[in-house]
């Protein structure tokens, strides 16, 4: 790592030449090297501030123990805490079944809501009245008794990880129908339908409808389905273009044509995945759809912004 971002470096320093990169490491950013890639964090912020338009202010927090996991609960650290929003737990998983569920039932208090219950129910059949047997058989399907501590959960999972996880969820009483899910572009996979617990779950990603007419367009001149990558490297071709184009209207130099305020232009960009700008900072700033996941495949909910008037992540 340390030796690409000394190389970007090194060409930068050679020919003052603004290095697109297609990742989304933030480390690499800065001194004129820009990063065009996908970062979990906008996608956090994206489905958090959509939760919270939808009146969820508790939310909380179940992620890998690992720096991705560490990643996910700072960016999710940044959009609470602020307007009323609050996060109320985080928990950290390993991969070892056992200690999986035993971080699910921390995390949803399950042993203390079923002792609730328990408790409950031996207090109705100990008084024995008519009212205290039509309360003890509305508690007869329960497994706990009282409500978890958050309205949305962050489960920044993908594949078949998240399919472990959201039964387990479901198993402990942490019920979907109560707690709405939160993911990342992770969840944008058809195979999330058939789970009954991630149904109605929503999570952030680019928008697709921009992204699927450069498939179709691939496909019939290559006759193969593109990287996922192959709309970065469009985007980063049509911009370098764009500017060009720009200068030669302009009369600019050929040295000016790349500068930092060209690149960074406040309106932004219009490309393959929707519209994006590049920072000062070296991070690209994107406009983010909202899906729900359905059984016949996510659904997008909330579109992107179509400009960055009206850009609100």
């Amino acid at each position: 790592r340390s030796n690409r971002r000394q190389r970007q470096m090194c060409i930068r320093d050679r020919a003052n030449i603004p290095v697109l990169t297609f990742s989304n490491n933030r480390e690499i950013v800065g001194d004129g090297v820009y990063a065009l890639g996908f970062f979990p964090e906008d996608q956090v912020q994206r489905v958090v501030d959509y939760a919270f338009g939808q009146n969820m202010t508790r939310f909380s927090a179940l992620v890998p123990d690992d720096l991705y996991g560490s990643r996910m609960v700072s960016a999710l650290n940044e959009n609470t805490g602020i307007g009323g929003r609050e996060l109320a737990d985080v928990a950290y998983y390993r991969d070892e079944t056992q200690a999986l569920i035993e971080t699910v039932k921390q995390l949803g208090r399950y042993d203390e809501r079923h002792t609730a219950l328990l408790r409950q129910r031996a207090q109705l059949q100990a008084r024995n009245d008519t009212i205290s047997k039509r309360a003890l058989k509305r508690l007869e399907d329960l497994e706990t008794l009282g409500d978890v501590e958050f309205e949305a959960l962050l489960l920044p999972a993908g594949g078949e990880e998240v399919l472990r996880i959201a039964p387990l969820l479901a198993f402990y009483d942490i019920d979907p129908s109560q707690i709405k899910l939160l993911g990342t572009w992770l969840w944008d996979d058809p195979t999330l339908g058939a789970e009954p617990s991630m149904t109605g779950a929503w999570f952030a990603a680019p928008p697709a409808a921009t992204r699927q007419l450069f498939v179709e367009r691939f496909e019939k001149l290559y006759e193969r389905t593109p990287e996922r990558r192959a709309t970065l490297a469009y985007d980063a071709t049509a911009l370098a273009i764009v500017l060009a184009r720009r200068a030669a209207q302009e009369n600019f130099i050929t040295s000016n044509i790349y500068t930092p305020d060209a690149l960074t232009s406040p309106g932004g960009f219009t490309g393959m995945d929707g519209i994006f700008r590049l920072r000062q900072s070296g991070l690209v700033e994107r406009g983010l759809s909202v899906f729900e996941i359905r059984r016949n495949g996510a659904r997008e909910i909330d579109p992107a912004p179509t400009s960055f008037g009206d850009f609100i992540n």
